[in-house]
């Protein structure tokens, strides 16, 4: 047993090291093995985007979208996950929503643009859903 100082309670002059894992014979440092599980886990769900479209639960929009995301982060894996930091700023762009808002209240281009904004929040619910299934 190793106290909160990372003193073992055999030997009190010898620190122990709390930042590295011995795993057999060898150690392994805990920020490595944490880099190392954060890149299976996202590798894991990219798997999993990708059987969600191939089984017809996605648009190729949102295979498209949270792929790119689980590149992103493994780009900069050994940071923590932002995946849905990147999700959340593609689904909520404000300039794209409050032009396409504008141009659908102009009478003959209006339709258009309703079909626009319709496409636009069924392709975030397909994501958001499907996120939200594949981190579950």
């Amino acid at each position: 047993m190793i106290s909160e100082a990372g003193i073992s309670p055999v030997n009190p002059k010898s620190k122990v090291e709390t930042n590295s894992i011995k795993t057999g014979d060898k150690k392994v440092e805990a920020k490595d093995l944490i880099t190392e599980l954060r890149h299976k886990y996202i590798t894991i769900l990219k798997s999993i985007y990708w059987e969600h479209f191939e089984d017809g639960q996605m648009q190729p929009g949102s295979v498209t979208t949270l792929i790119e995301s689980a590149d992103r982060a493994l780009d900069h894996e050994e940071d923590d996950m932002a995946d849905w930091d990147f999700i959340k700023s593609y689904l909520a762009s404000d300039t794209y929503l409050k032009i396409t808002s504008f141009l659908a209240r102009i009478p003959i281009i209006g339709g258009y643009y309703r079909q626009k904004i319709f496409m636009h929040h069924s392709l975030a619910y397909d994501i958001i859903v499907n996120f939200v299934d594949a981190h579950e």
